[in-house]
């Protein structure tokens, strides 16, 4: 008998969405805590909020999968894969109660993906450091997001003095990411500003 079919069993619902809920409870145990049955996979997705993806998924999950979801932090570096990041941020508008994404050093991402990002008007927290796609024009895109109260864009070397009418969009923003930025006295007085 395979472990699969020795744990296929399923638990009563409440014992795994208590389990699930437990402060003792580490994302590191999610893989295999899905593996063990069905119901337990999906008591798990549905229960998950905090999500750190290693490498994109083939198909195009997320809304479906995830529908709690607050926080999605992509952790693979930049590479080709990443060509497809776009269809997923348009997933990631169908995720009602999301509130971070972590776009660090992830790559290539095009102005879809941008736009995409933009309709996610429930995000406070957005980390874009590192991310050599960010311009003072894709900045710009991001205005719709309102409800931003952190934005991270260290190491976006590419932003000038123009992005800070693109900050000064985002009403409450109180903490601001802007290390290893090309700055000069200009951006430093434009932002001293804001």
């Amino acid at each position: 008998m395979s472990p699969r079919e020795v744990w296929g069993a399923d638990l009563p619902g409440f014992i795994t969405h208590e389990l699930l809920l437990t402060p003792m409870w580490r994302p590191v145990l999610s893989s295999s805590f899905r593996l063990v049955c069905k119901r337990w996979r999906f008591t798990h997705d549905e229960l998950l909020q905090v999500l750190e993806v290693q490498r994109l998924p083939k198909n195009r999950w997320v809304g479906d999968q995830f529908p709690n979801l607050r926080s999605v932090s992509f952790l693979h570096k930049a590479s080709s894969e990443f060509e497809v990041i776009d269809p997923i941020l348009h997933r990631l508008c169908e995720l009602t109660m999301l509130k971070s994404i972590s776009l660090h050093s992830v790559g290539k991402v095009r102005e879809e993906g941008i736009l995409a990002l933009s309709r996610i008007t429930t995000l406070t927290r957005l980390n874009l450091s590192g991310w050599r796609e960010v311009t003072n024009r894709r900045l710009q895109l991001l205005a719709p997001l309102v409800n931003l109260e952190e934005i991270n864009v260290a190491g976006c070397d590419r932003l000038t003095e123009q992005a800070v009418p693109a900050l000064q969009a985002f009403r409450n923003l109180h903490t601001l990411n802007i290390g290893n930025c090309a700055l000069s006295d200009d951006w430093v007085k434009a932002l001293s500003e804001l």
